[in-house]
């Protein structure tokens, strides 16, 4: 189906139409022009006028047709129609505003922030102003350490830390291992104490009472590392399957009002984690 543009009366006009309105328009003028040219000559044949008649004729007509011609090419090409200029320009302005829309869209939109590996986050920046941080990862010993300023500054603005850690006397932190073959099952254990432990000496360092620290640890086998932060972002990255003895794996940091599913499964998770933990440190004597 063409599209339709409206004429001057306001009637709809199709671009088929209007295309063949502008060659029947060529059509004419040709044919006008062939008339004339039939008419001059016919006159010369009838009325006979002399050399010198017929040379100022001939020079009139030539210097009227080359006018006529250069007309039409200046019409056609320096003096476009009015018309053409602003459909043009309506054009332009149309796909600029595309453009710089969709640019805005693609730079300023931040609900969702791709790190293209855990270690490129930077944690002063991602954390700063916090009061509320959950998380639930396999271990994280080595991280608590790196963030160690953050995680203190959280404690002394009075905040909570809450985290969810393999029970180490269950056989969910053994499957740990399974992520981590370069370690033994020792190791993986005292890593996985570690973070609590860690989490804790900021926290007893923080030295402020409003502050609270929650040590939960889930027979649950962890699948991933979650975070949330304020409950305003959700912080998810995956673990290698294939490791190669660091971590690889890339995060996505995602708000929660925008993304409101994901909010409401992290939500869903954490929940879960909670129900089906036990509470501050385990005791090694059960073993």
């Amino acid at each position: 189906m063409c599209p339709t543009t409206p004429d001057p009366s306001g009637k709809p006009v199709t671009r088929s139409s209007s295309t063949a309105s502008t060659a029947l328009s060529r059509a004419n003028l040709i044919l006008a022009a062939v008339t004339v040219c039939l008419i001059i000559g016919l006159s010369f044949v009838v009325f006979r006028p002399a050399t010198q008649a017929l040379k100022v004729i001939a020079g009139g007509t030539l210097a009227s047709l080359l006018a006529v011609l250069l007309i039409y090419i200046l019409r056609k090409t320096i003096l476009k129609p009015v018309d053409d200029y602003a459909a043009e320009k309506l054009a332009d302005d149309l796909g600029s505003k595309i453009t710089d829309f969709v640019r805005s869209s693609l730079t300023d939109d931040v609900s969702v922030i791709c790190f293209s590996k855990w270690n490129d986050i930077v944690w002063k920046t991602l954390l700063a102003d916090t009061l509320t941080l959950e998380f639930s990862v396999s271990y994280m010993d080595t991280w608590v350490a790196l963030t160690h300023d953050p995680l203190l500054d959280i404690f002394r603005r009075g905040g909570r830390i809450t985290v969810y850690l393999p029970n180490p006397t269950h056989p969910s932190a053994e499957r740990v291992q399974e992520r981590f073959p370069e370690y033994t099952p020792e190791l993986i254990k005292g890593k996985i104490l570690n973070t609590g432990q860690r989490l804790q000496a900021i926290y007893l360092e923080a030295a402020n009472s409003t502050a609270t620290l929650e040590v939960f640890y889930t027979d649950t086998f962890i699948m991933h590392c979650l975070m949330r932060i304020d409950e305003k972002r959700i912080l998810l990255s995956p673990f290698d399957h294939f490791r190669r003895s660091h971590i690889e794996g890339p995060a996505w940091l995602v708000e929660s009002d925008r993304y409101k599913p994901v909010a409401q499964w992290a939500q869903k998770e954490f929940e879960g984690f909670r129900k089906s933990a036990t509470s501050a440190v385990v005791d090694e004597s059960s073993e």
